[in-house]
């Protein structure tokens, strides 16, 4: 339950900048470049705000994180901002010419109607399909000027045949650049991505005609985007973001809250989402896991808020899990008695399980996250022998348990309006963002086992993220991870060698 436009309208002109915001503002009117690093509801879009109000006399651009967000700040921004996200900016300048272009093109079609060369060592041709499109994925992503090798993503094992993998690094650049040039090309009738016109308007290296850019969450920032942002050096730069919010990583994220030049830096401490007990978790998350190097900021609740972290009797508003699978355990266990949604909907989850049935039953599957695989043994083999395999682990035993039909069967029972619903079901990745009053976390967040043993940033990321999107009751009773104290005083000893 997103802030309503009316209440943020109301927040705008009824709250007085705290001392620390009032620092961030001053920066800013000082015509510097500013880096502010700002907690879960701290409001960082607030901020940016007042800072444009404070310098109404030079004009701005707000680049958003999507559509979404830009469309609200359009609305409550003062008229010298230009409300935007970066792929807008790149479809004025370069994606208009591909407008009747931009459609969706999976993998067995690029497979089945473009030539893409040998195919014959691939599991499928709609592997190798979706391998070409993901390489000019992570090169539209990146801020490289020409696409090689290093954009093709981590095959890991799941490919363990030598000769496919070294095929692979020397094919797949050429047909990706091949495909790549044709969806360029203004005559041809391929469809193009909106990340290939984003990178084609980069690499034209524009200048954004503003006096002052602000940049929100910018951990989250692509490469391309940032790249953009630091040739700019015509603007003043506002970046405005939370490190420990980053958990796209896998996406190609830069957190440029890390690197990025500035000459102020300055920080929020007050989260005005939740009362100091939720503040108390979130900080035993970043202070106990973190490495001995890093020194995050308390977080200071909102004294306003009667927050409290106990378990919740009846049901939650809002169930959050580290994995697809953790989901799928909570439908078994809500949908009897409650209408259960799932935040983004049940297609990817279904898309998914059609896709490991074809396996195990020895046909090829077109679904993105498995066409790689040859047979179901090699998806078992690649979940015990990867760490990248966990999740895909969880969906074997849950197959093994309830079945593909069973599992389908239950995905259909879902609501799909989130209005209708008792419960939102979701993932930490697809929470981001927004909040509900009573929040669970699930028992499927990783946590450290071994004395010495830290636990990966992007995990303790995603545990922060979850924990903080809780406005009143946050339930962390069958989350071992959350509860930190718990977890590094039964910490057992590390193996010897």
């Amino acid at each position: 339950m997103a802030l309503s436009l009316k209440k943020e309208l109301k927040m705008s002109k009824e709250i007085t900048p705290t001392i620390e915001q009032q620092t961030a503002i001053d920066f800013v009117c000082s015509g510097k470049d500013t880096k502010v690093q700002a907690p879960a509801g701290s409001g960082k879009t607030w901020l940016l705000k007042k800072a444009s109000s404070a310098i109404s006399n030079k004009c701005g651009t707000y680049l958003a994180f999507n559509k979404g967000i830009a469309g609200k700040a359009k609305a409550t921004f003062p008229g010298n901002v230009d409300c935007r996200t970066g792929h807008s900016l790149a479809f004025g300048a370069v994606g208009r010419k591909y407008a009747h272009r931009l459609k969706p093109l999976p993998g067995f079609i690029l497979a089945n109607e473009y030539n893409i060369g040998e195919t014959k060592l691939f599991p499928t041709k709609t592997a190798k399909g979706y391998l070409v499109l993901d390489t000019i994925r992570n090169f539209c992503y990146s801020n490289d000027d020409e696409l090689t090798a290093k954009n093709i993503p981590y095959l890991g094992k799941k490919i363990n045949d030598i000769e496919l993998l070294e095929f692979a690094y020397q094919d797949i650049p050429i047909q990706a650049n091949k495909i790549m040039n044709l969806m360029m090309d203004e005559k041809e009738s391929i469809p193009i991505t909106h990340d290939l016109y984003l990178k084609m308007w980069a690499l034209s290296k524009p200048k954004i005609n503003k006096d002052f850019i602000l940049f929100d969450e910018a951990q989250d920032a692509n490469p391309v985007l940032l790249g953009v942002m630091q040739n700019q050096t015509h603007a003043q730069k506002i970046f405005v973001g939370d490190k420990y919010q980053q958990i796209y990583q896998w996406r190609g994220a830069t957190n440029a809250m890390d690197f990025v030049p500035h000459t102020h830096s300055t920080h929020l401490s007050r989260s005005f989402r939740f009362g100091q007990k939720i503040a108390d978790v979130a900080n035993d998350i970043l202070q106990k896991y973190t490495q001995d190097h890093e020194t995050p900021i308390k977080i200071i609740g909102n004294p306003n808020q009667d927050s409290t972290v106990e378990k919740i009797t009846g049901h939650p508003d809002a169930i959050i899990c580290r994995t697809n699978s953790g989901v799928i355990n909570h439908i078994f266990q809500y949908i009897e008695d409650y209408k259960v949604y799932l935040q983004g909907g049940a297609t990817q989850l279904i898309s998914l399980i059609k896709g490991a049935q074809a396996l195990k039953e020895g046909k090829s599957t077109a679904n993105q996250e498995l066409s790689l695989f040859k047979s179901w043994d090699e998806v078992i083999e690649y979940t015990q022998s990867s760490s990248d395999g966990k999740s895909l682990g969880v969906m074997i035993r849950l197959l093994d348990t309830y079945g593909a039909n069973t599992l389908l069967d239950l995905l259909k029972q879902t609501s799909s309006n989130p209005r209708e619903a008792d419960i939102t079901l979701t993932t930490g990745h697809k929470a981001k963002g927004l909040e509900w009053n009573k929040v669970k976390l699930s028992d499927d967040f990783f946590y450290p086992e071994k004395q010495g043993q830290y636990l990966p940033s992007g995990e303790i990321n995603i545990l922060y993220v979850s924990a903080t999107r809780a406005l009143k009751v946050l339930d962390i009773t069958d989350c071992r991870a959350a509860q930190v104290d718990l977890i590094l005083s039964n910490l057992q000893p590390a193996d010897e060698d």
